[in-house]
């Protein structure tokens, strides 16, 4: 397995991914929607940007987790 940066060309994989396992309650992420478009749209207003802040893991080159981590160092927030 990799962890690694999120490509440019990834964010729709991410998005499906969250999307798929949002209903399940161990998976659920709060501050994100439970639909594709409302997911997309809060990594869309991270603060540093989305490919700043998303790492994924891959398996034999096959998404298969991700994490987003939103920050602000002024408040000492993450």
């Amino acid at each position: 397995m990799h962890i690694r940066k999120i490509a440019p060309d990834k964010l729709e994989a991410v998005v499906d991914l969250i999307a798929r396992l949002q209903p399940d309650e161990e998976h659920h992420i709060g501050y994100f929607g439970m639909e594709a478009d409302d997911i997309r749209q809060y990594l869309l207003e991270f603060t540093h940007g989305w490919e700043n802040s998303i790492v994924v893991a891959l398996h034999r080159e096959q998404l298969v987790g991700c994490l987003a981590v939103e920050w602000d160092a002024e408040i000492g927030r993450t």
